[in-house]
Formats: structure tokens, C-alpha cells, sequence
């Protein structure tokens, strides 16, 4: 069996690295940015018109 020894004077590395926060921070600030004015005067959208009208019809069945 193995005993565990602690080694109390080591010191602990509690460095968190930030620099993966910042890049999505950034990220989230240029979306914002971006997407801001649109909200404000609203955007329209043109949506597309059928050439074809659909003709489906509903399967009918036969009651016994």
C-alpha cells in the first residue's frame, strides 16, 4: 500500500486564464453591436411568393 504525503509548503497555482472569457466577451459585444441599430428601426423582410400554387389534397379513406 502506498501512502499519500502532502506537501503542505507547496504553493498552489490558482491562476485562472481569462484569455478564452475575453475572446467571448468580445465576440458577444461585436453581436450586440451589430445586431442593436437593426432592433431600434426594425428590419423588414421580403418574403418569397410561390409561382406554383400547391394543389395537395387530403388522402381519403374508405370506411369498411
Amino acid at each position: 500500500m502506498a501512502i499519500a504525503v502532502r506537501n503542505e509548503g507547496a504553493k498552489v497555482n490558482s491562476n485562472i486564464n481569462v484569455t478564452p472569457m475575453v475572446d467571448v466577451m468580445l465576440v458577444l459585444l461585436i453581436i450586440f453591436m451589430v445586431i442593436t441599430p437593426m432592433l431600434q428601426k426594425g428590419f423588414q423582410w421580403t418574403w418569397p411568393r410561390p409561382t406554383i400554387p400547391c394543389r395537395c389534397r387530403m388522402p381519403t379513406r374508405k370506411m369498411p
